[in-house]
């Protein structure tokens, strides 16, 4: 269900008039790179990488293999299993297991965060005997999934020796760099992606699937239905090709920021359908922001810039009718949409898949490269290795210190001069960016001063946890249009692990990664504020809290 304005839906209704006249829908199930670009390289490369689209078809013939896989390993005694991944390989399984928590299968753990408090307190609470990790990296290098396993593999070997390989299965790509490590190491299964699927369109392959079928969820009915929306179709302007017109349409209209209020269970849907969005549209000035996890304000606390998206689980609007009235009130469109079962859930993943490209091609942009990411891992990678030299990595020259709070690019004297400059900053889109333990003192701390500063400014406020937000939201951060600032948070490193084989610590690959953002965003030349807040993070948060309600007063 779809509420727009009359110039809007005028507006939409010749884009769509148009994509009919151009045989938009064939082309595309035809894999069709003229629709997104002149280029022909670029029209080559964007060929090579739908293979997406008509993956839930595919998968319908493997859904037993996964489902017997799954009841494999459960009978014989697992109970847990634990993604090791990042971005597209790891935010799926994190909607799984968030939306069933009372499925009958492995209890699920998602690991995709280099702080060593994290990494311990998962190392702490796992029954490693029955535990199985499930490493998953398109190319087999990607360092936090490398990280993981290393660290992982090495805890197991003491526990087991040579039989540690029975713990771990690989979901990566053919030819990739993690094949021959895991027939060395004996790993109990290896299972091979599509080549063709970039990682945030992987959902609905294996890298998905394999949570899914050990959670015990009907995987069948999951591709089954989402086959039904992909090519099968023809050249029906069905609805994911509604959504993404009207999507790319109400971003060039200025309404560009696409803001997702779900219930609790559903929460990591907008969580994955950030990265899907930012990843694939924010690059050369362009791009849609995905805002997930915002608390719901009153409608005059809200700009003019909005898109709401109102998921449901089918039994009540979601939030009550505060977001309803929130939506209505500021007359921002509101697409509403439900998700009641398994099989719903695949259908809306594969609906804002294609709705994603099809946005793209309406934006003029290529939504299946990230130009932007590695610019970030380069200057991490330059810090790892400075690291590995000398032991240590300098985060830089502080600009002020105040009890638990020390700034790096800080403008002013003071501590509150910094957050002003940062609050002041001629933009749309305030982000905190922290690259700290994920708990939920320090989630519902920065949430709290997320609502204070929209609710007091109307800007839109964004947050995510690194290194997860570099493969999801960091693309559109540095290749997006320039209407952000960014508030970069590091701390709590009161514990620390060596990471096997890689001649660092996971804080300190951590802190390396957040530095390579802050590089990349200024090269790009976007207003970055850094602020680390001491070993103990939750504490410094509160100093930061109450620092905000100071320059706010």
């Amino acid at each position: 269900m779809i509420h727009i304005s009359s110039e809007m839906q005028s507006r939409l209704d010749q884009v769509l008039a148009e994509m009919a006249q151009s045989n938009f829908v064939a082309r595309f199930w035809q894999r069709d790179g003229s629709l997104w670009s002149e280029d022909p390289e670029v029209q080559a490369f964007i060929g090579k990488f739908m293979g997406w689209t008509d993956i839930p078809e595919a998968m319908i013939d493997q859904a037993d293999s996964l489902v017997a896989f799954a009841q494999e390993v459960k009978e014989e005694g697992f109970t847990d299993l634990v993604v090791c991944g990042m971005g597209g390989s790891s935010l799926s399984s994190l909607v799984f297991a968030q939306a069933f928590p009372n499925s009958t299968g492995l209890k699920i753990h998602v690991l995709d965060s280099t702080d060593a408090a994290t990494v311990t307190g998962l190392l702490d609470r796992l029954p490693m005997l029955s535990t199985l990790f499930v490493v998953a990296s398109k190319s087999g290098t990607t360092a936090e999934p490398k990280s993981f396993e290393e660290f992982f593999y090495a805890k197991m070997v003491e526990l087991t020796g040579e039989k540690a390989g029975r713990n771990f299965v690989a979901i990566t790509d053919p030819g990739s760099a993690m094949l021959p490590i895991a027939e060395e190491r004996g790993y109990r299964k290896v299972f091979l992606g599509v080549p063709e699927i970039g990682g945030r369109f992987s959902v609905l392959s294996v890298f998905g699937l394999l949570t899914a079928a050990a959670m015990q969820l009907d995987v069948k009915a999951m591709v089954t239905r989402a086959a039904e929306l992909g090519p099968a179709r023809g050249d029906t302007l069905s609805d994911p090709f509604r959504l993404g017109a009207l999507l790319g349409e109400l971003s060039l209209a200025g309404r560009d920021k696409v803001t997702f209020i779900t219930p609790p269970h559903l929460e990591a849907f907008g969580l994955w359908a950030e990265q899907l969005i930012a990843e694939s549209t924010g690059k050369g000035g362009k791009g849609i922001l995905p805002v997930a996890q915002e608390p719901v304000g009153a409608p005059e606390n809200y700009g003019d810039d909005r898109v709401f998206v109102l998921l449901t689980d089918g039994s009540d609007i979601v939030q009550g009718v505060t977001a309803v009235e929130v939506a209505r009130e500021t007359g921002a469109p509101v697409i509403l949409r439900t998700i009641a079962n398994e099989a719903d859930l695949a259908e809306e993943f594969y609906s804002w898949e294609v709705a994603t490209a099809v946005a793209g091609a309406v934006l003029g942009v290529n939504p299946f490269d990230q130009p932007n990411v590695q610019e970030a891992k380069t200057i991490a990678q330059g810090k790892l290795a400075e690291i590995q030299r000398t032991g240590t990595v300098e985060m830089g020259v502080p600009t002020m210190k105040e009890g638990l709070l020390t700034v790096y690019h800080g403008q002013g004297t003071t501590i509150p001069d910094a957050l002003k400059a940062w609050l002041n900053e001629p933009v749309s889109h305030l982000s905190f960016l922290a690259f700290i333990p994920e708990t939920a003192k320090s989630s519902s701390l920065v949430q709290g001063m997320r609502q204070k500063l929209r609710d007091a400014t109307k800007k839109v406020t964004s947050f995510g946890y690194g290194p997860r937000y570099l493969h999801s939201t960091g693309q559109f951060h540095k290749g997006g249009p320039n209407n952000g600032a960014f508030l970069i948070l590091t701390g709590g490193d009161s514990v620390d692990a060596q990471i096997p084989g890689m001649g660092a610590s996971f804080n300190q690959l951590k802190n390396a990664q957040a530095l390579g953002d802050i590089g990349a965003l200024q090269a790009n030349g976007r207003f970055v504020l850094h602020i680390d807040l001491g070993v103990d993070s939750e504490a410094g948060l509160e100093a930061l809290a109450e620092k905000i309600e100071e320059v706010l007063r």
